[in-house]
């Protein structure tokens, strides 16, 4: 997706289960045209509910994907 007038940028996310407590939300954002990542941030998210899911995602993107460009 063109982004403002910018390079062709994706991005995409994975989730680890660490253990049965413990879960980690990968992003990664990349510029297609380069090929280089311009974004890889990571969040660990204590317990598998959604509370939990809600509280992880909203921390990326209030912290780290708000200043993405």
């Amino acid at each position: 997706m063109p982004v403002r007038g910018r390079l062709w940028q994706e991005g995409w996310g994975t989730v680890q289960k660490v253990s049965n407590l413990i879960l980690n939300i990968n992003v990664y954002i990349a510029d297609v045209e380069t090929n280089q990542f311009i974004f890889i941030k990571s969040v660990d998210i204590r317990g598998n509910t959604d509370k939990s899911w809600t509280r992880g995602l909203n921390w990326l993107l209030r912290y780290y994907l708000k200043d993405v460009k």
